[in-house]
């Protein structure tokens, strides 16, 4: 009798142990999944300014056109032009034709 208690008692350890390590293994694929998202969204940021940076030397008219594009210029483009009508300075790297004058 006390080895069939013994017996029952590794059996239900082992199957604690079983649950833990597939709860774990699931959890660690969960925070992968998270990690490399997580990634994604950086890599795109980083892109997506470094397309503003470039775009920033363009004139309104070429901001315009390119806002009809679609895509992430597009997006980039409305932000830059987004920037220059609301008068911050940032949004702008070529001073407007009125202030040449």
């Amino acid at each position: 009798a006390a080895q069939q208690g013994e017996s029952g008692m590794l059996g239900l350890s082992l199957a604690l142990s079983g649950i833990s390590l597939t709860v774990a293994g699931l959890i660690g694929v969960r925070a992968a999944r998270q990690r490399l998202k997580n990634q994604a969204v950086s890599a795109a940021q980083a892109a997506q300014m470094m397309l503003i940076a470039q775009l920033g030397q363009q004139d309104d008219a070429t901001l315009e056109r390119l806002t009809r594009s679609g895509g992430a210029s597009a997006e980039s483009a409305r932000m830059i032009l987004q920037g220059r009508h609301l008068g911050n300075p940032a949004g702008r790297t070529r001073p407007h034709t009125s202030e040449l004058e």
